[in-house]
C-alpha cells in the first residue's frame, strides 16, 4: 500500500501550512513556532524569511575561513558570533535562485543549511549558516545512504543534479543522524557553477539521478527499493500549490512574470511525480515489475559523466 496514508499526509501538510504563515509574518521561522504541529522532518537549521530579518550586514563580518568549492566565496563570522558561509554569486537572480532552492528543500521536510540572500562587496550573494557539528558524509555507510535516498525525489523535483557532489561533499550528516544537503546552487533554473540549465514540466531526474553514467548520484540512489522510491515521491506529491507559489513569490529570480513561469513549472514538475508515484503504488499494489524512468534528459546531468558539477 502507499506508505503515506492520511495522517502522515495531513502532517506535512500541516508542517508546511505553518511555515508559509511564518514566512508571511515576514520574521524569522523559530521551531518553536512549529512545536504544536507534528514534524516528521523539521528544518536542520530553523530558517529566516530572509536576511534583513536577521539583521545580516556582510560589512560587519570577519572574515575565518577560504573558499570551497568552485565559486568565489569563504567562512566568515557575525558579530553574535554565528558563522556562515558566503558565496559571491554571478548575478542576483544566481542568488535568488540558489535561496529559494533551500526554501523549497524546507518545505519539502528535508534538511539544509538556513539561507539568506546578501549585499556583500559584489553585489547580491548567498549566506548560508555554517554547521561545525556535521560529519562527512560516507556513500559507503548504509546509514548514511538511508537518510540521504529520504530526499531523492525532491532533488529530483528542483534539478539538483549536484545533489551527491563531485567529492560527495554535498551531503553532510547532523548530530541527529540525519542528512542535509549542504549547497543548493545547483538546484532549479542554474548548474552548480552558474550555467543556465533547461528546467521543464517533465522530470528526467527521477531516472538520470539513478543512472550508473553518473556514478555518485547513482551509488547513492541507484540501489533504491520501489517502496523507498515511492515514499520519496510522496514527500513531494504533497506539497500544496499555494505554498510552491507563496515561495518562489518570495524568493524567485526574475520578474513578476518570471515568477509566475517559474511557480507553475515546479506544480507541474511536483505532479509529474505524483503521476509516477501513483503508477508505481499500481504496480506494487498489482504485484508488477516497478516502472522505469527515462534517463534521456534533454540536457544531461553533466558534460561528461565523469565529472559531475562542483559547486
Amino acid at each position: 500500500t502507499n506508505p503515506i496514508g492520511p495522517y502522515e499526509k495531513a502532517v506535512y501538510e500541516a508542517y508546511q501550512a505553518a511555515v508559509l504563515k511564518i514566512y508571511a509574518k515576514d520574521k524569522p521561522l523559530d521551531i518553536k513556532d512549529l512545536k504544536e504541529q507534528p514534524q516528521p522532518k523539521p528544518p536542520g537549521i530553523q530558517a529566516s524569511a530572509h536576511a534583513a530579518s536577521q539583521g545580516l550586514s556582510f560589512d560587519d563580518m570577519t572574515k575565518v575561513g577560504g573558499q570551497l568549492g568552485s565559486n568565489p566565496g569563504g567562512l566568515y563570522q557575525a558579530k553574535d558570533g554565528t558563522k556562515y558561509y558566503i558565496k559571491h554569486s554571478k548575478t542576483p537572480d544566481h542568488a535568488k535562485n540558489e535561496v529559494l532552492g533551500a526554501k523549497l528543500y524546507e518545505l519539502a521536510g528535508s534538511w539544509v543549511p538556513n539561507y539568506h540572500a546578501i549585499e556583500t562587496s559584489t553585489g547580491l550573494s548567498t549566506a548560508s549558516e555554517w554547521v561545525d557539528a556535521k560529519e562527512t558524509f560516507d556513500p559507503s555507510n548504509p546509514l548514511h545512504k538511508e537518510q540521504a535516498i529520504e530526499n531523492y525525489a525532491v532533488h529530483a523535483w528542483l534539478a539538483n543534479w549536484d545533489a551527491i557532489g563531485a567529492s560527495f561533499d554535498n551531503q553532510a550528516m547532523l548530530p541527529s543522524g540525519k542528512a542535509m544537503t549542504v549547497d543548493t546552487g545547483g538546484t532549479l533554473l542554474y548548474r552548480a557553477q552558474g550555467a543556465p540549465k533547461e528546467f521543464n514540466d517533465d522530470v528526467p531526474e527521477l531516472g538520470t539521478l539513478l543512472d550508473p553514467k553518473f556514478p555518485n548520484n547513482a551509488k547513492v540512489f541507484g540501489g533504491m527499493t520501489p517502496q523507498q522510491k515511492l515514499t520519496a515521491m510522496n514527500k513531494v506529491a504533497v506539497i500544496k500549490d499555494e505554498h510552491i507559489k507563496a515561495m518562489v513569490d518570495k524568493h524567485g529570480p526574475g520578474n513578476a512574470s518570471a515568477k509566475i513561469k517559474l511557480a507553475n513549472t515546479l506544480i507541474a514538475r511536483k505532479n509529474y511525480i505524483a503521476v509516477e508515484a501513483k503508477k508505481l503504488d499500481a504496480a506494487l499494489l498489482a504485484g508488477q515489475k516497478a516502472p522505469e524512468w527515462t534517463t534521456d534528459a534533454k540536457t544531461p546531468p553533466s558534460a561528461t559523466p565523469s565529472a559531475p558539477d562542483k559547486a
